[in-house]
């Protein structure tokens, strides 16, 4: 029996090893391929991988729950490592995509921002429609003074807005680094939005929480619908309201950078130029994007004259 299991051991160690392989095979045949593929097939990729991510989770949580006396279902290894496979041939794509072009490039260079996520932004902005950075926020479902009305079209991208959350949720993680750039403004922006609640200046948004329960499609836990109806907004709320303000930061650096690495001044924010609330923006208010020089080089270096092929000469045999 002993000699058995060794040799099934060993039989999927040699299983994994040219599992491994044939996913090396692949990667090279992938950027190759990444080189045709189209901005459709780069969201469905994007949707798929995160799909397969969450099926993977709930796999690996049920394997966890066995314990060492219990022997899990052989298909739920299996099924495991291919959903596992079926990422990292995604990521592998999706890294070469993000570093076709140099948008791309700066953003893959930014804390938190990954090929998957980086390849999603790529795909989904479509920059021929694109007049401001607002255009990308009501794309985004980030602009909440577009309504979704009844018997009418959504407004906005779901999947987008998705990766937007997606992205902040990164952010946030990663908040505590050297590199950090946008997870301390979510922190920042979130004791902003806190300090607001506690004064009662999200009054009324509470109580139409409260009036539209239903439409929020969840129910609240008693400890949150006591805040609800004391006049002040749930923890989770202020988190999101936190998240879509540094969406729209990084919505904005994008749109700015787009310009930049054009070689391209790009465009003065309208609320610095037009500000109908007098909220006394000015200038000084204006939040540079991160690895800025960065762009600046890329925009540098795609204007430089790329050198020509030497042609071959022929070798002539006279006779």
């Amino acid at each position: 029996m002993e000699s058995k299991k060794v040799q099934v051991d060993a039989l999927s160690d040699n299983q994994e090893i040219m599992d491994g392989l044939v996913i090396d095979r692949l990667n090279k045949d992938i950027k190759d391929a990444v080189k045709d593929i189209t901005k459709p097939e780069v969201r469905y990729l994007v949707k798929l991988y995160y799909a397969v991510q969450k099926n993977r989770i709930k796999i690996s949580n049920q394997l966890s729950r066995y314990s060492q006396n219990q022997k899990p279902c052989r298909y739920f290894n299996w099924q495991l490592k291919q959903f596992e496979k079926v990422e990292r041939q995604i990521r592998a794509a999706m890294d070469v995509y993000s570093k076709c072009s140099n948008l791309g490039i700066w953003m893959r260079s930014i804390c938190g921002v990954g090929p998957v996520t980086a390849s999603g932004f790529l795909s989904h902005i479509d920059w021929t429609r694109v007049h401001h950075a607002g255009s990308i926020w009501i794309y985004g479902g980030l602009d909440p003074s577009v309504k979704w009305e009844k018997g009418k079209k959504r407004p906005y991208n779901a999947d987008f807005k998705t990766l937007c959350w997606k992205q902040c949720d990164v952010f946030q993680k990663y908040k505590n680094k050297d590199t950090d750039f946008y997870g301390g403004f979510i922190e920042k922006r979130k004791k902003y939005e806190q300090a607001k609640n506690l004064r009662g200046d999200y009054k009324d948004q509470a109580y139409k929480v409260l009036n539209n329960l239903q439409a929020y499609n969840r129910s609240f836990s008693d400890e949150n619908m006591k805040k609800l109806k004391a006049g002040q907004l749930t923890d989770g709320i202020i988190q999101l309201r936190a998240f879509r303000w540094t969406a729209k930061l990084f919505i904005s650096h994008i749109y700015d950078v787009y310009h930049i690495v054009q070689g391209k001044e790009p465009p003065i924010p309208y609320v610095l130029v037009y500000d109908p609330e007098n909220q006394g923006h000015t200038v000084k208010d204006y939040i540079k994007p991160p690895n800025l020089e960065l762009a600046k080089q890329l925009a540098l270096e795609s204007q430089e004259p790329k050198p020509k092929p030497k042609k071959k000469k022929l070798n002539i045999i006279k006779k």
